[in-house]
């Protein structure tokens, strides 16, 4: 049988978790204008912020993680508790839905509001 050291599968799990936070932190620079300028240090944090409320709404996936920070990066920090998207917020709660679920089907209106808005705005 194989086994894993508890403190080799920390350090493991550590390395692949700062992976992850290095990738966001990438994506979230390559795709949104404003997080251009923030600090990797900003970005992390918020990158971490992303993750635990994902957590808390279900969302275990490092794909459902990262599309969950993409929202916050596209609605606000605080998408899901300042009232301003009240259906995303609404949505997160539904019980009925599997968390990565509840994201993808956010971020796909999200996009699609951007593109309708991009072509009324652009004319």
């Amino acid at each position: 049988m194989f086994r894993i050291k508890k403190r080799n599968r920390d350090a493991l799990i550590a390395s692949v978790e700062q992976a992850l936070e290095a990738r966001m932190i990438r994506r979230l620079r390559d795709h949104f204008e404003p997080m251009r300028s923030k600090s990797d240090e900003d970005l992390r944090a918020f990158v971490r912020l992303g993750k635990e409320r994902a957590l808390a709404y279900g969302v275990c996936s490092p794909y459902g993680i990262s599309l969950y920070v993409g929202i916050m990066a596209e609605l606000g920090a605080d998408f899901d508790t300042a009232g301003a998207h009240p259906w995303p917020a609404e949505l997160l709660q539904d019980k009925q839905m599997i968390g990565n679920d509840k994201v993808e089907f956010i971020c796909e209106h999200v996009f699609e509001m951007n593109r309708a808005t991009q072509r009324t705005g652009s004319r």
